[in-house]
Formats: C-alpha cells, sequence, structure tokens
C-alpha cells in the first residue's frame, strides 16, 4: 500500500513538474496553475496519509493499552477472591465460638 502510494505521488509530482516546464516554453499560464494544483495535490495525499496513519496506530495501542487494564483488573479480582476465601473459614470459626 505504501509502495503504491510513494509511486503515485512521485508520478503526480513528475507531471505537475512536466507541466510547469511546458508552461515556461510556450509561455501559458494555465499549465504553470495546473502544475501548482498537481503539486499540491499530491502533497494532500501525503499528509492525509500520515494523519490516518497516526490516527489508526494510536487506535490499536488504545485497544492493547485497554486490554491490559482489563487483564490487570482481572488479576486483581482474583487476588481479592483468594484474600476473602482465605478470611472467610476464620470468620465462621469465630462466630462459632461466640454463640457456644
Amino acid at each position: 500500500m505504501v509502495v503504491l502510494l510513494f509511486l503515485s505521488v512521485i508520478a503526480l509530482v513528475g507531471l505537475a513538474l512536466h507541466f510547469m516546464q511546458e508552461a515556461i516554453t510556450r509561455q501559458e499560464f494555465s499549465l504553470m496553475i495546473a502544475g501548482t494544483l498537481i503539486s499540491a495535490a499530491s502533497a494532500g495525499i501525503v499528509g492525509v496519509y500520515l494523519l490516518i496513519g497516526h490516527s489508526v496506530t494510536d487506535r490499536l495501542h488504545g485497544a492493547q493499552e485497554q486490554v491490559a487494564i482489563e487483564n490487570a483488573y482481572e488479576s486483581i479480582r482474583w487476588y481479592v477472591d483468594i484474600e476473602a476465601q482465605a478470611q472467610e473459614p476464620n470468620s465462621v470459626f469465630l462466630s462459632d465460638s461466640s454463640t457456644k
């Protein structure tokens, strides 16, 4: 995908430079404007690709962090359940001794 994008941007810049060169030789301002617009479009393509690439990367890292947080909560719940089970017989023993 990146290679295809890179090749298309290179082709657009080459076309823009060709238009600008022809504009100078033919003394036509419209070809110079066309070259400038094509250059701006290729720069926009690269800019959008970079912005979306960072956005997708951030979202993927956020999802991985969410999974890590959920795993941490599960381990804490497991530890708390074990502690509760370990303390449960003591409370039963104390309540049994007070009733006798």
